[in-house]
C-alpha cells in the first residue's frame, strides 16, 4: 500500500539527528506490497518483490503464511480464513525470552516456526554511520474487546546478534494498543486471562489509534507509522500517532556492529477466530556521514593546532 505519510521517515531522520547536513541516506530495503498477488500467500513470491532487498520465511514449507489484500493500493497479513498464525517462539534469539500463554489461550499449544524477514545488505552501525527503519502497522481480527494481538519485530545483525526488539500490542478496547522498547534485560512476555496482557520492557507509545480490522480484503484505515533509528549504539523510536513516553531512547541490545535484517512475528490471544497484523511500507535507511564533513572537522582541526603553535 503506497503510504500516506512519505515524509514521515524523513523527519524522523532529521529530529534524531541521524540525518544532518554532513550525512547521506541510502535505501536497502523498500516493499508496499503493491506488486503482490492478491489472496492467500501460499509462496514468498506472493508477497511480491521488493524494490530493494528480499523477503524469507522462517519455515518455507509451511502451507499458507497469511494474506495480501486486493485493490492497487496493497498490505500483508497474517490474518486469513485459514487462522494463520506466526507466533513467537519459545526461546527467541540471544535474550532467551520466554512467552508464558494464560490457561486456556489457544496459542499454549502452537509451535512457532513462521517468521517473515526482511533481508538486506548489511549496515555498518559504527564510525558515525546509522539506520533507520520504517513500516505501517495494523491489526486483523474478528473477534470483540477480547481480542488481542501482539507483533514482534526484532532488528538482527549480519551475525544474528540483536540490535532492537519492540512489541505492539493491538487490543480492540481502549487503552489496549500501545508499543514497547524490550531492552536485553527484558526476557519475559505477560498474557493475562481476558485482557491485554503487557511484556517487560518501557512503553513508548500509548493511545495508538483502533487498528483493528476485521476484512483481510483491505487494510484497516489507522494504521501508524513505526520508525526506530539507530546510530551510536542508541535505539530511538517516533510514532506518526499516539502519545509518546517518558522515554524514546535507549541502547543497543548487543554490540551488533551492522545491522542486515528484520524479523517480524505475532501472537494471536483471541478463543478462536482470525488475528493477525497487517504490515505495509515497510523500509530501511542507512545514514553514512559524507566524506566532506569528516574533511572540514579534520581541516577545522588542523586550523586550531596551528593557532596554537
Amino acid at each position: 500500500m503506497k503510504s500516506t505519510r512519505p515524509t514521515f521517515a524523513l523527519l524522523t531522520l532529521l529530529s534524531s539527528g541521524l540525518l544532518s547536513s554532513g550525512a547521506t541516506a541510502a535505501l536497502v530495503f523498500s516493499s508496499n506490497f503493491d506488486n503482490g498477488t492478491s489472496g492467500a500467500v501460499d509462496a514468498i513470491a506472493d508477497l511480491g518483490t521488493p524494490a530493494v532487498g528480499s523477503f524469507a520465511f522462517e519455515n518455507p514449507a509451511t502451507a499458507s503464511y497469511g494474506f495480501v489484500s486486493g485493490g492497487t493500493d496493497r498490505a500483508f497479513t497474517t490474518g486469513n480464513d485459514g487462522n494463520t498464525r506466526i507466533t513467537i517462539a519459545g526461546a527467541d534469539g540471544p535474550l532467551n525470552t520466554a512467552f508464558q500463554a494464560s490457561p486456556g489461550t489457544t496459542f499454549g499449544s502452537q509451535t512457532p516456526d513462521n517468521r517473515l524477514y526482511a533481508n538486506f545488505a548489511a549496515s555498518s552501525l559504527t564510525g558515525g554511520n546509522g539506520a533507520t527503519v520504517s513500516f505501517d502497522v495494523g491489526s486483523y481480527g474478528t473477534q470483540n474487546s477480547g481480542a488481542f494481538k501482539a507483533m514482534v519485530i526484532r532488528g538482527l545483525s549480519s551475525t544474528n546478534d540483536e540490535v532492537f526488539e519492540t512489541w505492539i500490542g493491538m487490543g480492540s478496547a481502549a487503552g489496549t494498543r500501545f508499543v514497547y522498547a524490550r531492552e536485553a534485560g527484558d526476557t519475559t512476555y505477560l498474557r493475562t486471562a481476558n485482557g491485554a496482557g503487557t511484556p517487560a520492557g518501557t512503553r513508548v507509545y500509548g493511545g495508538m489509534p483502533g487498528w483493528n480490522s476485521t476484512n483481510n480484503a483491505s487494510a484497516p484505515g489507522g494504521m501508524a507509522t513505526i520508525t526506530i533509528s539507530i546510530q551510536d549504539g542508541m535505539v530511538t523510536y517516533g510514532a506518526s500517532a499516539g502519545s509518546p513516553g517518558g522515554t524514546l531512547t535507549f541502547g543497543q541490545n548487543s554490540g551488533a556492529t551492522d545491522i542486515a535484517q528484520l524479523e517480524f512475528s505475532s501472537v494471536n490471544f483471541n478463543q478462536g477466530g482470525n488475528s493477525g497484523y497487517w504490515l505495509d511500507n515497510v523500509t530501511v535507511n542507512t545514514v553514512v556521514p559524507e566524506p566532506s564533513a569528516a574533511l572540514l572537522g579534520g581541516l577545522g582541526f588542523l586550523v586550531l593546532l596551528r593557532r596554537r603553535r
